[in-house]
């Protein structure tokens, strides 16, 4: 039996939960969040779909879910308003990820643990310092949802099928994020762009989270999907090469790379199919 148990009731981890549940990931998945009303009122919206779509068990869960957990996904935090950056946001939301981990540990947890919290890159190194785990069970949810975003934009410029296009984001997630143009492949081919294409693709892939957040206030679809890809390397033990963010402590930040994500968590020895 495959456990989840998900930090945060927010959009963003409702739509995790939810997302997990279509995919069929989990037998269990535990949604914990400080606003009991909230987590109750969003296991009961998501229960009502539990005979159509999934054999997962959803609970309103507490941290003491963890302890049996083959992941825990963290999302809890503040979110992100229009104009704020992301390092803005780690000053309010460092205490916040330190006091979850040691909750966390309390419970005797030993699975594997994604960060999808923001600044999703710092507040993994915090994570990956906090949580007693071995270090390549803590890793965050990266620039995966960046990739995704960028291979969308190519297929839509160049009338392709997305899935016939293999692109990824490094670096970081956020404003400084970089797009890996020399990787690109269109239908198993090198694609090669001009300076312009470059500048203009590397400015809509990195301000589109923030359009979206202008438009609706918080993306969660899309982090969700790419959460759902994340989950399925480790609960299905499917290897998979993914743009994460790999705790460093020498920085002060988790550096966002090509990782290869199993069971055990981060593999870098294993060989993984990109997705």
């Amino acid at each position: 039996m495959k456990k989840v148990t998900v930090i945060g009731a927010g959009l963003v981890g409702s739509t995790i939960a939810y997302t997990l549940m279509l995919k069929n990931l989990a037998d269990k998945i535990a949604l914990v969040d400080v606003d009991e009303k909230r987590v109750r009122s969003e296991v009961l919206d998501l229960r009502h779909g539990h005979a159509l779509l999934s054999h997962a068990d959803v609970v309103a869960g507490t941290y003491q879910d963890c302890k049996d957990s083959d992941l825990v996904i963290i999302t809890a935090g503040l979110a992100r308003k229009t104009g704020e950056t992301r390092l803005d946001l780690l000053y309010k939301n460092k205490a916040i990820m330190q006091s979850i981990c040691k909750q966390i540990n309390k419970s005797g947890f030993n699975g594997v643990a994604l960060v999808v919290s923001n600044p999703v890159d710092a507040l993994t190194n915090v994570a990956a310092s906090v949580l007693k785990v071995k270090t390549n069970k803590v890793f965050g949810s990266g620039c995966v949802v960046d990739s995704s975003r960028f291979k969308a934009l190519l297929a839509e410029r160049l009338k392709v099928d997305v899935k016939n296009i293999s692109a990824n984001v490094v670096g970081e997630h956020g404003e400084n994020m970089v797009l890996d143009f020399e990787g690109i492949k269109v239908n198993g081919k090198k694609y090669v762009f001009t300076q312009k294409q470059k500048n203009e693709l590397t400015k809509a892939v990195r301000t589109t989270g923030m359009q979206i957040i202008e438009g609706k206030g918080k993306t969660y679809y899309g982090i969700a999907l790419s959460v759902a890809a994340i989950a399925r390397a480790v609960l299905k033990n499917k290897p998979a090469l993914l743009s994460v963010s790999v705790p460093n402590k020498n920085k002060e930040a988790a550096v966002v790379m090509m990782a290869k994500v199993d069971a055990g968590g981060l593999n870098l020895s294993k060989q993984g199919n990109e997705i």
